[in-house]
């Protein structure tokens, strides 16, 4: 007689990181990858949480089969001291160095940001060989990026082949044989720029696989001028990566789909969230999208300083004064003062207006609209004046719409985003009338050239 043999399925591990602001991009990311898969092989999702966070199920009318979805639980103890440097980005991103620890059973796995979705079978990441490197990742598309600056912040010979941390493929076996995540949680001190990723850069130098960019494809490069990018990448390698995407990654605060609508793959996004969420869950994430587009929006500033005469311009630097002088142009004699936490500025004018600490604020302005111009503390401010007593509705917050926010945008989207944008510093406007290719000669055209 013959014994009819067990066959057991090749099991994938995937792992995210999120708190209760972020599982609904989390299982949206999720839907995308079991979306993909044309492989026949389990899918096990692992999410990271903190305690306290509630463990939501997303998943109740799918129909896809092979996969589980685990969370395990952090406790908050870990990294509770870290001083986090980047704004609107919480203690869960450093979960990913965890990992290793929590996940024992597991000899590798895939790491992913919540903010990604998966456009082809992600087994080819999985399959990808990691001989003796502790992980393996893509460089970022970054425009702007210093290498020589970052590799002396990190004391690493070299930034060139400095990854980004939003989609890993991770030796999970060698880590712990070397105690890395020993070396993780004592770098995760150190208080670098960008954190977590920073930490991996840091502490996996010269063990680090580069991934081709189509593991990791930034969605602006879809709408972003590629000569800036060609120092970084082949042509081939870019072409290869915008055609044929295995990750589609939304890291920039103003790229991503439920902030921006219009930004590049934005559609792709919200057609995996509409099958992924219930229409109460989709309805939710619209209104916060119709929140965050009100940041970015200049109308939405001069609506609010129109129906009031006094107003102090949170924020003493280049941002501010140029909104100053916006403000004064359009509705002379309202603002009153500056205001900024860094007390060496307290006492210094701008065009007449003086700055004031924060507790003369509450003292004599307390009823005053506050604009706040700060591009990286802006939502800790927030914070501390509504903390302070200053109401809601008499707070707004300003975002600056660089080129990397022009170029965030959906080229069907072009011709709409117009009416919307200010360009008020002359560097962007001078690199704007370069026009060396596509978007900066239409932005141009259509915008500052006729002002």
């Amino acid at each position: 007689m013959y014994k009819r043999r067990l066959v057991v399925k090749k099991t994938i591990p995937v792992v995210y990181a999120s708190d209760d602001n972020f599982l609904k991009q989390t299982f949206v990311s999720i839907y995308s990858v079991l979306s993909n898969r044309i492989n026949d092989y389990y899918l096990s999702f692992y999410i990271f949480i903190p305690e306290g966070c509630k463990e939501e199920k997303y998943d109740v009318n799918w129909a896809f089969k092979d996969y589980c979805i685990q969370y395990v639980r952090v406790s908050t103890g870990y990294f509770q001291d870290v001083n986090m440097v980047i704004q609107n980005i919480t203690k869960p991103t450093f979960y990913r160095l965890l990992i290793p620890m929590f996940l024992k059973s597991l000899d590798s796995c895939i790491y992913l940001d919540g903010d990604t979705i998966c456009c082809a079978d992600i087994s080819e990441l999985f399959d990808v060989e990691l001989g003796n490197n502790l992980l393996a990742a893509s460089i970022g598309a970054r425009i702007t990026f210093n290498a020589e600056e970052i590799s002396k912040i990190l004391e690493i010979p070299s930034a060139k082949n400095y990854i980004n941390a939003g989609v890993l493929l991770m030796n999970l076996s060698l880590m712990r044989n070397e105690g890395m995540v020993d070396t993780f949680i004592k770098y995760s001190f150190a208080g670098f720029p960008c954190q977590d990723q920073d930490v991996l850069n840091k502490c996996c130098f010269g063990r680090i696989k580069i991934l081709p960019l189509k593991f990791n494809v930034y969605a602006n490069v879809y709408s972003m001028p590629l000569n800036m990018l060609s120092n970084k990448f082949s042509v081939a390698e870019l072409e290869d990566a915008i055609d044929r995407p295995v990750i589609i990654h939304y890291p920039r605060e103003y790229s991503k789909p439920w902030k921006n609508k219009m930004c590049a793959k934005g559609k792709e996004w919200w057609n995996y969230a509409s099958k992924a969420l219930s229409n109460d869950i989709l309805l939710d994430l619209e209104q916060e999208t119709k929140k965050w587009e009100k940041e970015y929006s200049y109308q939405n500033l001069f609506d609010k300083v129109e129906c009031s005469q006094k107003i102090v311009i949170f924020g003493f630097s280049e941002v501010g004064c140029s909104v100053c002088d916006e403000v004064d142009d359009r509705y002379p004699n309202r603002i009153i003062a500056f205001c900024d936490n860094d007390i060496s500025k307290n006492g210094k004018t701008y065009k007449g207006h003086r700055v004031i600490d924060v507790e003369k604020l509450k003292r004599d302005y307390h009823d005053a609209l506050v604009v706040i111009t700060s591009q990286n503390y802006s939502k800790l401010i927030q914070e501390q004046l509504l903390e302070m007593g200053f109401l809601e509705d008499n707070l707004v917050i300003y975002r600056k719409k660089t080129l990397n926010y022009i170029y965030s945008f959906d080229k069907d989207y072009w011709e709409k985003m117009w009416k919307d944008i200010v360009i008020d510093d002359i560097s962007t406007k001078e690199c704007l009338k370069s026009g060396v290719n596509e978007i900066e000669k239409y932005v141009y055209s259509n915008l500052v050239g006729k002002e």
